[in-house]
């Protein structure tokens, strides 16, 4: 079963190679940037915990990207003394634009299947959900969206997140 999982999640792996070749952008900044789009806004500190570098390093990929015109740094509305990160509107359309990549992949996959077929995998993806979610919790879907709908969710939107632990410029 694991092996199965393994190569689904190779098949959806790369996106769409091509065009992660011409963005011309590491794999560290593209975390940041898929990170961005998810969090919204996020303090250095976070964003080095995210990424398990150490704050030196997680500037210096911030400082390329922001050089680059993808993200901004932002005064902390809470705490003027602290920055903030989030995506310029050029960060947003690179990364919107590879989740639409992954989004028509999908649909391209999954326009193959049959109606059972379709149900068996929309079964088993909730029942994945189901274990993966801390208990209590439940997936975020956009609103009207269902788990039995073909249609697929863009890409998640979550409040700012700050760290509750010692601030970080």
């Amino acid at each position: 079963m694991v092996g199965m999982v393994e190569r689904a999640y190779l098949e959806f792996g790369p996106i769409a190679p091509q065009q992660w070749l011409e963005l011309d952008l590491t794999i560290g900044q593209l975390k940041v940037l898929v990170f961005l789009l998810a969090e919204v806004k996020a303090r250095m500190g976070v964003l080095a915990s995210a990424l398990g570098v150490s704050m030196p390093t997680a500037t210096s990929v911030m400082d390329r990207l922001v050089e680059r015109g993808l993200v901004l740094r932002e005064a902390d509305p809470s705490d003027r003394r602290l920055v903030v990160c989030r995506l310029s509107q050029a960060g947003r359309d690179v990364t919107e634009r590879l989740w639409r990549l992954k989004q028509e992949r999908l649909r391209s996959m999954l326009k193959r299947m049959t109606v059972p077929q379709l149900r068996l995998v929309a079964q088993a993806m909730e029942a994945i959900l189901e274990v993966a979610l801390p208990d209590g919790c439940e997936a975020p879907l956009p609103a009207g969206a269902s788990m039995s709908t073909r249609a697929v969710p863009t890409p998640p939107r979550r409040t700012p997140h700050y760290s509750n632990h010692s601030p970080s410029a």
